[in-house]
């Protein structure tokens, strides 16, 4: 069973926190505080629906889903890496990213 819970103040500003830019009314684009390298917009895909893109060597993958592993010991969490899961055109993309 999962233990989720809420993102603390620290949690927000140093680690899963987000910076965002407003670019019109259909395409925002934010970095996540923790790892500024990669940048993703929210847009509307190809049926009209606003989704999570980002870019991955040169080409746009629309992201189904993020999932953050980190270690809880002490006072600042320490993430250790991010596993990316979406879809690039018809075929399905996963991309997991090691921070240590």
């Amino acid at each position: 069973q999962e233990n989720v819970q809420e993102i603390n103040l620290i949690q927000k500003k140093l680690a899963y926190g987000y910076r965002h830019k407003v670019i019109s009314n259909e395409l925002i684009e934010y970095r996540f505080v923790s790892y500024d390298d990669m940048t993703f917009y929210l847009a509307k895909n190809d049926k009209g629906i606003f989704r999570v893109f980002t870019k991955f060597k040169g080409e746009f993958i629309e992201v189904d889903h993020i999932y953050v592993y980190a270690e809880d010991f002490g006072v600042f969490p320490q993430v250790k890496f991010v596993e990316f899961f979406g879809k690039s055109k018809d075929t399905s993309f996963y991309h997991r990213l090691s921070l240590d």
